[in-house]
């Protein structure tokens, strides 16, 4: 898994559900989680949003986060597209891990 942010890695946690993404991009309270559609053998990618709290990453059940922190999401969909143009396939309907 490959971890881009301004965060420590001894300093928070991830839920099992955010630990099968292959790459994640966390801000401030807001991430983006890149992860196989359908493991090793359909690679094209899929995003989930990830929130934080207290140090833990998770999906939120909800789906609903503060619009305090849109800014901080759009930043990290943001690096989340410049990493995918550099370093997966696109295709007609998205992108393909490499």
């Amino acid at each position: 898994m490959k971890i881009f942010g301004h965060i420590d890695p001894d300093q928070f946690l991830l839920s099992e559900e955010a630990k099968l993404c292959e790459v994640l991009f966390l801000g401030e309270c807001c991430g983006v989680g890149l992860s196989k559609r359908g493991g090793e053998k359909d690679p094209d990618v899929c995003f989930t949003i990830l929130v934080e709290d207290d140090g833990h990453w998770f999906i939120t059940r909800s789906g609903q986060t503060s619009m305090y922190w849109w800014s901080d999401l759009r930043r990290q969909m943001d690096l989340a597209e410049a990493w995918l143009k550099t370093n997966a396939e696109s295709h007609p309907w998205g992108w393909k891990f490499r």
